[in-house]
């Protein structure tokens, strides 16, 4: 991508970022979801998502062959990772493969967060799409142009790109960065999902949820979980420090300092320290291990970690850790209604299911 185009990149994706969250503030006051917004600004058709799905699953993105967006958000698995973090392509040095520091979290909605990865270092589906590629512990390609020249030597791309946006308009034929950075993004805004029973339940079903469920519906509400996980999309997305990276590690181990580490000097800021993107609910009983560091495996732990304040095995608690967290006092039968809460209310009987296409040739 030439420098031109990286500052209209940058450019479009703030501005579409700004107009998202003020259009998300509107969607939570009339509970609703907001209208989807296009990719980098360029319009969404269905030869845009066609060819996003194509690159979705096509190992061909990565310097070897076999690592897709796919790998690491699996569509049987709440189109996150259901491994505690992610394998990249092999070393062909060491024989082994890349390993990834966080848990790869959901696509699912989140054409509707500003921010993307757990520390929200990219903004905007288009620009993470491209993040991945050069990724040493991911799909450890050299550059943007190797990439673009795998790609422009399989005709089945040529013919789809040119389906999708035309000729050719940036001097670097029918398929460039922008182009490939839309249609990925083009094909993941189609990842949502509603309908669910908590939906019923807020629109006044009284029987959408089980009593059980019902009853984790009372604390869910009571013990302050919406102060994070706010409907519709039941995720702030802001950066919070809920103790799971410093409950994680060792004493004297390095801690993954989170959004603090990718905010310039002026905007670091003590809740910064450690804190990472409050994620969606909706198919949250799919998308196991939990945290960025899947370090949870199961909806109960991630309970309880809340519910008991989030300390290490030596007792000692994070000294920067959201003052939220904690404290709740929840018995063993109140924490096992919360998860049935959890598990039951998001699972949407249209989940979207996608897939594998047949791939370019």
């Amino acid at each position: 991508m030439t420098s031109r185009q990286q500052h209209a990149v940058q450019t479009i994706v703030f501005v579409v970022a700004g107009i998202l969250s003020a259009a998300f503030v509107v969607s939570l006051a009339r509970g609703q979801a907001p209208p989807v917004p296009p990719p980098l600004g360029l319009k969404v058709t269905d030869a845009s998502i066609s060819l996003g799905r194509m690159l979705f699953f096509d190992g061909r993105l990565s310097v070897d062959g076999t690592v897709s967006c796919a790998s690491c958000h699996e569509p049987a698995a709440g189109w996150a990772d259901p491994r505690p973090v992610s394998l990249g392509v092999v070393n062909p040095r060491t024989g082994r493969p890349g390993i990834g520091t966080r848990n790869a979290p959901t696509i699912l909605n989140a054409v509707y967060s500003p921010f993307m990865f757990w520390d929200g270092r990219a903004v905007g589906q288009a620009q993470q799409a491209l993040l991945p590629l050069l990724n040493q512990d991911e799909m450890a390609n050299r550059s943007e142009r190797q990439v673009l020249d795998r790609l422009r030597g399989i005709p089945g791309y040529q013919a789809a790109f040119l389906r999708a946006y035309g000729p050719p308009t940036s001097g670097q034929g029918v398929i460039d960065a922008l182009r490939l950075a839309h249609a990925i993004a083009s094909f993941e805004s189609t990842i949502v999902s509603f309908n669910a029973p908590i939906d019923d339940r807020l629109a006044g079903d009284l029987e959408a949820l089980s009593p059980e469920a019902e009853a984790g519906f009372g604390l869910f509400n009571s013990t302050g979980c919406t102060a994070c996980h706010k409907p519709p999309i039941y995720s702030d997305f802001l950066f919070h420090n809920n103790g799971a990276e410093f409950a994680a590690r060792q004493p004297g181990e390095r801690f993954d300092l989170g959004r603090w580490d990718v905010l310039p000097d002026g905007a670091k800021t003590a809740a910064m320290v450690r804190a990472f993107k409050t994620p969606t609910l909706r198919e949250i009983a799919r998308t196991a291990p939990y945290n960025h560091a899947g370090t949870w495996a199961d909806l109960a732990t991630a309970v309880h970690h809340y519910a008991t304040g989030g300390a290490r095995s030596d007792g000692k608690r994070d000294r920067f850790i959201d003052p939220r967290v904690g404290g709740i006092r929840l018995s063993p039968a109140q924490e096992d209604l919360l998860v049935r809460f959890l598990a039951e209310a998001f699972a949407s009987p249209d989940y979207p299911t996608v897939p594998a296409p047949e791939l370019p040739r």
